[in-house]
């Protein structure tokens, strides 16, 4: 038979599981707003300056972050070209890394197809974080355009915490594609543009 202080201490413990469980889903709904916002502005992005100050700047304040880097693979100088004649050139980005080949970058690339989440190493993720004093767990978004790896969204956090193994990556793998998609777009509008207002003799 219970008593009334049993009844009383059941029904403390269930209201405090409930209690959590609200503020989970409040928690998960926010963090989906959050990414739908971000996800949008990306999409909304016209012109390549616009999309890379998203990536670097507007990621790097969404997601309250100490160090942010995109590693673009731009083995013929295609897109810097394109920036220098949109007026911005590359680097004039705080955080934008382009190269002519991603190899010797960052081991993670031979088979970065999915988020790389994990503690920072410097041997490993120097390259990739010119500035990288204070890190301690970074996060890998790989840039996949036609099956090939064109560079990587890089977080980078003071919190060891912040990106491991063990969390899900289901929010970066999505916002790697929806990236991928916006930056082969954007270089193409460019490049259109850019064909638009060039004379075929003259160049």
């Amino acid at each position: 038979m219970h008593t009334a202080d049993d009844l009383n201490a059941r029904l403390e413990a269930s209201e405090r599981q409930l209690e959590q469980l609200t503020a989970k889903v409040v928690h998960n709904e926010e963090k989906m707003r959050r990414t739908e916002e971000r996800e949008l502005r990306l999409l909304q992005a016209e012109d390549l300056e616009t999309l890379l100050h998203e990536l670097l700047e507007g990621l790097r304040s969404s997601y309250d972050l100490q160090q942010i880097s995109v590693v673009l693979c731009d083995p013929d100088h295609d897109m810097r070209h394109l920036l220098l004649a949109a007026g911005t050139p590359a680097e004039e980005f705080d955080g934008l890394i382009m190269v002519e080949s991603l190899t010797g970058m960052a081991p993670q690339y031979i088979a970065l197809r999915q988020p790389w989440l994990g503690a920072y190493a410097a041997c490993d993720h120097q390259l990739i974080f010119p500035q990288s004093k204070g890190l301690a767990s970074v996060a890998m978004i790989p840039l996949v355009h036609r099956n090939t790896l064109i560079g990587s969204i890089n977080l980078g956090s003071d919190d060891a915490e912040r990106f491991t193994h063990h969390h899900a990556a289901d929010f970066l793998a999505r916002l790697g594609v929806i990236a991928s998609y916006c930056v082969d777009n954007t270089v193409n509008r460019a490049r259109l543009l850019r064909s638009g207002f060039t004379d075929v003799l003259t160049g």
